[in-house]
């Protein structure tokens, strides 16, 4: 018996073999699977269909999973995650370079708020004269609860990425690392207010008690 051969089928029809011949030959050329993989239908469909075989989408491959809402929602939340944790990771550097010096003038003496000029309210750094004439005591920004959440000296969040500043010994009044170059960092933009602290205390308060604001904050400021 003769070896059954794939034309077989269309041995009567010299046309339609002609027509098989091509369909297939074209799979093995640049010009035949280009378009295949170059439209946005499904390759699996795409490819059966060349050879006139009805398909359904296969729902696997990136064409499908482009219009597949869930896998969308999927990487959209991957990316996010990812950039977050490579926000985070630039802040944690960040908060390195501030136990070493202050970040606006680079001296390793400064504690964050002794390079900058006289008549400035310890709590919200803004220059307490004319109507913003306020003491320490009497700044909105005097009494923030941290929730357990930061070091109430330096600002440091109590978060699990920063255990190595973390230690007890490291904080304390008069003995924080950080010294008050956090504080600076996150009132840079309000130091220059006149409303007794009220906006050092709006841009303090949810930072003190949520990291992942303190974070968010930071970054802008930083980057």
């Amino acid at each position: 018996m003769d070896n059954a051969h794939l034309f077989d089928c269309y041995k009567d029809s010299p046309l339609e073999l002609e027509k098989a011949r091509t369909s297939i030959t074209s799979l093995f050329h640049s010009s035949g699977v280009k378009p295949i993989f170059e439209g946005k239908s499904c390759f699996r469909q795409s490819l059966l269909n060349s050879l006139d075989i009805e398909s359904d989408s296969c729902n696997m491959c990136t064409n499908c999973l482009s219009h597949n809402n869930m896998h969308i929602e999927a990487e959209d939340a991957r990316d996010q995650y990812r950039k977050a944790k490579e926000n985070k990771s630039f802040v944690i550097r960040c908060i390195n370079d501030l136990t070493k010096a202050c970040i606006v003038c680079g001296n390793s003496e400064c504690n964050g708020i002794t390079c900058l000029s006289r008549n400035r309210c310890f709590k919200c750094l803004a220059i307490t004269l004319g109507t913003n004439k306020h003491t320490s005591k009497d700044c909105k920004a005097a009494c923030i609860d941290t929730n357990q959440n930061s070091c109430p000296y330096c600002f440091l969040p109590l978060d699990e990425s920063l255990t190595e500043w973390n230690r007890k010994d490291m904080h304390g009044l008069g003995k924080c690392i950080l010294k008050d170059r956090i504080k600076r960092v996150l009132l840079n933009d309000v130091m220059d207010k006149s409303d007794l602290g009220q906006s050092a205390k709006h841009v303090l308060h949810p930072c003190l008690v949520n990291s992942t604001l303190r974070f968010d904050a930071f970054l802008g400021l930083l980057s």
